[in-house]
């Protein structure tokens, strides 16, 4: 008996208990949890894609429409000074006339001045000869307020349109337009200047989204003003003005700064100033920087990635666990198989009796041979026994010297052992050994 118990408790046979265990389990619930699994994790990377679509076109709505107002503010105020420079434009002709500015003609720059300084408040205009010398001006002497000009305008090619000049009380917006006579001869330089700043207060009325900047730069991507920004812009700091374009907005495309190196998606306008020739426009740009506006869907896009990981987990688990069900199964076939063997070999009936319902899991030869069909596999064993309580004082005892047996051919009296089969590994006791001898004659 201590060869049959130490036969049935080598590794072989452990793998045999625990792999019957794990080979009873049913495949189709985990068949249908991998599927959920892959499901929600397809759906979570369709829907964070689809999240990042859906903020890409709220924010270029937004900086489009906040491109459009800026737009219109700044047409707004370029209508008032295509007047002012209607006005001044006569006020010149007069000169082409008289050769020189009358005091009326003085009186009237001052007037156009004066109205112009209340919309743009430090706005100062002055018409300047081709020989440089100042005909009339509004307020202070325009050499003296930008040093630079005298030497600009003592140039072969005298330039003309809009830029963005140092001056003594900081920087300068300063528009410079020819005017022509009846003739075709450039009789003078209709000069305003208005504070760099002009520009970032236009800006500032409007209720611009956070983390948001406005720029204005002139068609060659020269900086003249931003919006929230240092009091002072590097000259001559150009700027792109083109980007990759965002997915249905012609004007609004993803732009990487050189200052900072931080990609933007920008809404752009171009509007033509008033003293514009055609490619003298101005492009205002309003933008908003990607790491900022996508914060949210960051967040979001982490979250959804945690629980993506935690379901690969629970999937790669179950997996691996499933591996190892089919591992122990195999296992467990050929352990028993060669539990079947062993016990063939043995003369006296025994059985591997199953612990969870009493049931005969494996019997000999012999244990068929006589007791026939009611020992076959799966049977109750306590129809061996002619009283069913013997088979529990059987268990509890472990050896009972003459017990009543029904066999096939009548009643007998068996010495009984039996002996709970444990691994100790995992203190799992799966199978009771029964083993019979028969003492009636003795």
């Amino acid at each position: 008996m201590k060869t049959m118990d130490a036969l049935l408790e080598q590794p072989l046979a452990r793998a045999a208990i625990l792999g019957e265990r794990g080979a009873g389990l049913s495949r189709r619930p985990g068949q249908i949890l991998s599927a959920v699994i892959v499901l929600c994790v397809v759906l979570n990377s369709g829907q964070t894609w689809l999240d990042f679509r859906e903020n890409e076109q709220v924010t270029a709505a937004r900086l489009d429409a906040g491109v459009r107002l800026l737009d219109s503010t700044i047409t707004e105020r370029f209508a008032v000074m295509r007047n002012v420079l209607g006005q001044m434009d006569a006020i010149v002709d007069t000169v082409d006339d008289g050769g020189a500015l009358s005091a009326d003609g003085l009186r009237q720059l001052k007037s156009v001045g004066l109205g112009l300084s209340t919309l743009m408040p430090g706005s100062e205009l002055a018409i300047i000869a081709p020989d440089g010398a100042i005909l009339g001006e509004t307020g202070f002497p325009v050499y003296n307020v930008i040093p630079d000009l005298r030497a600009m305008l003592a140039r072969p090619q005298r330039p003309s349109g809009s830029m963005l000049l140092p001056g003594r009380r900081g920087q300068v917006l300063a528009v410079l337009k020819p005017h022509w006579n009846r003739h075709g001869a450039v009789t003078a330089t209709v000069f305003l200047m208005a504070p760099h700043t002009i520009m970032r207060d236009w800006a500032s009325r409007l209720a611009m989204l956070p983390h948001t900047e406005a720029m204005t730069l002139d068609a060659g991507g020269t900086l003249l003003s931003e919006y929230p920004g240092k009091g002072v812009v590097a000259p001559n700091q150009r700027l792109p003005v083109n980007g990759q374009p965002v997915a249905g907005y012609e004007s609004v495309a993803y732009i990487e700064s050189p200052r900072d190196g931080l990609t933007r998606m920008v809404a752009l306008r171009r509007i033509a100033p008033p003293w514009s020739s055609g490619a003298d426009y101005w492009v205002v740009q309003y933008g908003h920087a990607t790491g900022d506006y996508r914060q949210g869907w960051l967040r979001s896009t982490v979250l959804n990635l945690i629980i993506s990981v935690a379901l690969l987990v629970l999937l790669a688990y179950y997996l691996a666990a499933e591996r190892r069900n089919r591992i122990a199964a195999a296992r467990a076939a050929q352990a028993l198989r060669l539990v079947r063997k062993v016990l063939d070999t043995m003369p006296a009936p025994m059985a591997l009796i199953d612990r969870a319902d009493g049931s005969i899991s494996i019997g000999n030869a012999s244990l068929l041979e006589r007791f026939g069909a009611v020992a076959s596999q799966g049977d109750p064993v306590v129809r061996l026994f002619m009283q069913a309580a013997d088979w529990g004082a059987l268990t509890g005892a472990g050896t009972v010297d003459a017990v009543p047996m029904l066999g096939r051919y009548g009643m007998f009296l068996a010495l009984a052992h039996c002996q709970a089969l444990t691994v100790e590994e995992y203190g799992v006791q799966r199978y009771w050994l029964l083993s019979l001898m028969d003492v009636t004659d003795q």
